[in-house]
């Protein structure tokens, strides 16, 4: 499949211009593998609580989104084709990375609120993301019992109704409630996992608190770089 091929040549671009380490960390930073990770670099990202942003994640499928959503605001288009363009983008996405739930979830939430869009209703995340998880369980009922389906759908879930009651006073100067709300949803998302991260993998790391509102913007902006390299290096020479 070609989306597969899309993969493999940025893993073998990724090989031939960093040195291992780099390359498997850049790598599970734009594509969410780490199957490339060396060990103990694997279990120390794991110990902070980082080990996600080298994973199948929600974010990553999301900034793509918001990406193509971002470029046909800026072609002019109305909101139903900014939507599909961002779907059309978010599925070409998806045959490039691994399809997991944590990758999924977000492009099925986004073709639930479209799709209430088209239909004239009124979208809410709530229903979104009530319609992924019931799309994702029709397709395959087993992901109920799977450790990423779990985590993705719980974190999201505490986000939608914990974080708009921990929302920053407005008195407060911007740059303050801009932190206030990034570590409200870090502790939140820290809170709907703490079970399942527990239960699964028997680890549970406070300090994951502090460092992912800083690490989840610097790992965004490297797989964009990443990508940007690469389709850079497609281009004919001069």
């Amino acid at each position: 499949a070609w989306g597969e091929s899309v993969h493999l040549h940025v893993h073998r671009w990724l090989a031939g211009r960093f040195d291992p380490v780099r390359a498997a960390v850049l790598e599970g930073l734009a594509l969410g593998t780490r199957a490339a990770l060396p060990r103990e670099l694997d279990r120390g990202l794991e110990r902070a609580g980082l080990i996600q942003l080298l994973t199948p994640s929600g974010d990553k499928v999301t900034a793509v989104l918001a990406a193509a959503w971002a470029l046909g605001l800026a072609l002019g288009l109305k909101p139903l084709s900014r939507g599909a363009l961002s779907l059309v983008v978010g599925a070409a996405f998806l045959c490039v990375v691994p399809r997991e739930p944590s990758h999924v979830r977000p492009w099925l939430m986004a073709a639930g609120l479209v799709a209430a869009r088209a239909a004239g209703r009124t979208p809410g995340l709530f229903q979104a993301w009530l319609l992924a998880a019931w799309g994702a369980l029709l397709w395959d009922p087993r992901q109920l019992f799977n450790p990423g389906f779990d985590m993705t759908y719980a974190a999201l879930l505490a986000i939608i109704f914990i974080l708009p009651r921990w929302a920053a006073p407005p008195s407060l100067p911007p740059a303050v409630r801009l932190l206030w709300t990034a570590l409200a949803f870090e502790l939140a998302m820290q809170a709907a996992l703490a079970p399942a991260l527990a239960s699964f993998f028997g680890l549970l790391s406070p300090a994951a608190c502090l460092l992912n509102p800083l690490a989840f913007p610097a790992a965004a902006f490297a797989a964009a770089c990443v990508w940007a390299g690469w389709a850079a290096s497609l281009l004919p020479g001069p």
